[in-house]
């Protein structure tokens, strides 16, 4: 899903030039209205892989919603992007302390710089 319909015209190009354009599907919409739509307009059940690397004040916020309408299952897989820079603190403490989640944090690089970084990675058990 993104927000912005210039960035999502430029992840279908790039899909396209991958030969994914049948694969991946972008909807275009606020990731709190996407999510909700989801489980209805499109039957989406649960999803394996979920990486989340939009505003970071949100991610919290649509974890939360993935998980009350179902749409996670045991052993479904978050990465949350730019975890120190800007931050997402509210998200690493709920993951980080939720007996829901094993949760693991990667340093990284800020894309485009030699700034640190870091990756979150959390396994959900239901």
């Amino acid at each position: 899903m993104e927000f912005n319909e210039n960035n999502a015209a430029v992840a279908e190009e790039i899909h396209r030039f991958a030969g994914m354009q049948d694969k991946i599907n972008i909807v275009i919409g606020d990731s709190n209205k996407v999510i909700q739509n989801m489980s209805k307009e499109r039957e989406i059940g649960s999803f394996d892989l979920v990486f989340l690397d939009h505003w970071n004040q949100f991610y919290k916020r649509d974890l939360i919603l993935l998980e009350e309408l179902g749409m996670l299952h045991t052993g479904s897989v978050i990465v949350a992007d730019n975890c120190m820079y800007p931050g997402c603190p509210d998200y690493v403490e709920y993951v980080r302390n939720n007996p829901k989640y094993k949760s693991t944090n990667y340093v990284s690089k800020l894309e485009y710089s030699e700034m640190e970084d870091s990756v979150e990675k959390s396994v959900y058990s239901g």
